[in-house]
């Protein structure tokens, strides 16, 4: 009829919409299913975008995942699940190296949900990786005398004997093993 109606102040509108849009999200996360259910769909995507080793490896990794919280939904899964996580590999003895593989998966998987707006954020995002100190177990000599055994059962490569390789290879052990010398990360590379 002409007359200006305010249905109600912009900030109002706003938090309305925020509102709504919170409760929407909530529906979306409550429908997305268990963590079982949620890692096989991730391992099999993996699956499909990795090398059937990196899809293996995230299926066997997140298998202690889907035994400490498969029935949960995945939206309730939460920071303070973290910690009983990582106790859990604790208690297996597992290295830190180890239990670094197992976050690192559960955290993808945990990113890919986000991406498929199963949660909105990732609660294990600032779970930080175990201090990680290198190998400390030194080659015994029986070990090493059969890395020097295996060197005669090379492969020919290039132009040089059979015979040459294995002594390249025998060279190559022996500096090793009474040296600190070792390649450099970035050299053993290839470049592409």
């Amino acid at each position: 009829g002409g007359r200006l109606t305010i249905l109600c102040s912009i900030a109002d509108g706003v938090h309305q919409a925020n509102r709504k849009l919170l409760e929407h999200l909530e529906r979306l996360e409550r429908n997305a299913g268990t963590v079982n259910h949620c890692v096989d769909v991730f391992v099999k995507w993996k699956s499909t975008t990795t090398t059937l080793r990196t899809a293996k490896d995230y299926r066997n990794e997140l298998d202690y995942l889907k035994q400490r919280f498969g029935n949960l939904e995945v939206w309730q899964l939460n920071f303070s699940h973290a910690s009983d996580f990582l106790g859990g590999l604790q208690e297996r003895n597992l290295g830190p190296v180890s239990i670094n593989h197992y976050l690192r998966s559960a955290k993808a998987f945990l990113n890919y949900a986000v991406l498929c707006g199963w949660i909105r954020e990732n609660p294990w995002a600032s779970v930080k990786n175990r201090l990680e100190c290198g190998r400390r177990r030194i080659v015994t000599d029986e070990e090493f005398e059969k890395l020097l055994a295996a060197c005669e059962k090379s492969r020919k490569r290039g132009e040089a004997s059979r015979e040459e390789s294995a002594e390249v290879m025998k060279d190559i052990l022996r500096v090793l093993r009474l040296t600190a010398m070792r390649p450099d990360r970035k050299s053993t590379r290839l470049n592409s």
